[in-house]
């Protein structure tokens, strides 16, 4: 019953994909053709199928003074998909609109380790906004190899966004200004020589992310006044340098 097991990605519960299967397979049945094909008690299918007629993925088939139920065809099935996408595509602005704003209160996240970095990363990378960054290549690169900074760089361009960062000075540094993947993708700044960064910070215009490598913690906070706030900060020291 694989197929049956699919069809539960699309909406249908277990035992109605199981009893849509079965009909669709019989062509037309009784209830207790159903039953024995499905596996399934008669009383259950009875209730399944009232169901399905109202979903319209069934049809009554009247058979000498009998009722008979066939499946109507898939078609059916996938425009009652596009139907839901398009009412989902229609109430997803207010729904974000909801979730971004939970009453004023922003929104933290944590992650730990690597992966987690990695996490954060690809999700503030898949933007067409500009990125804002001060950043410590030194630590990204005890973490991260060229190739699989690169691939956060693909993320960008894919989206059509930029990068403005301001790095501290170092070799790592040196080498990933150069690097050809970041090319066309935004200009970078040295900070002075004597400036340590204790965190990393990557910033887009709704939302920040903090790294600390010596914990390897990253706290993401979506909040657009403490976005720009940062993104403001971040902008006067790039006109400073």
């Amino acid at each position: 019953m694989e197929l049956a097991q699919e069809l539960q990605k699309f909406g249908l519960k277990e035992k109605e994909s199981k009893v849509f299967l079965a009909i669709l397979e019989l062509g037309s049945g009784s209830i207790s053709e159903i039953a024995k094909r499905a596996g399934i008690k008669r009383p259950t299918v009875y209730n399944i199928i009232t169901d399905l007629l109202a979903q319209g993925l069934v049809a009554k088939a009247p058979y000498r003074k009998r009722i008979r139920y066939i499946a109507t065809s898939p078609e059916i099935l996938h425009k009652l998909l596009i139907e839901k996408q398009r009412i989902f595509e229609q109430i997803f602005p207010s729904l974000n609109a909801i979730y971004r704003n939970k009453l004023f209160h922003p929104i933290m996240r944590f992650y730990e380790g690597k992966e987690g970095f990695r996490v954060v990363y690809e999700e503030f990378f898949s933007t067409h906004q500009t990125i804002y960054s001060a950043v410590s290549f030194e630590k990204v690169f005890s973490l991260f190899t060229q190739e699989e900074n690169a691939l956060f760089f693909s993320l960008l361009k894919e989206k059509g966004g930029k990068i403005h960062d301001l790095i501290v000075s170092s070799p790592d540094a040196e080498e990933y200004k150069n690097a050809p993947y970041r090319k066309g993708l935004g200009m970078a700044k040295f900070l002075p020589k004597d400036l340590e960064l204790a965190i990393d910070m990557l910033v887009l215009s709704e939302k920040v992310a903090f790294f600390s490598f010596g914990s390897l913690v990253a706290v993401v906070i979506e909040e657009k006044n403490i976005a720009c706030s940062q993104q403001s900060l971040l902008k006067l020291i790039w006109k400073l340098l």
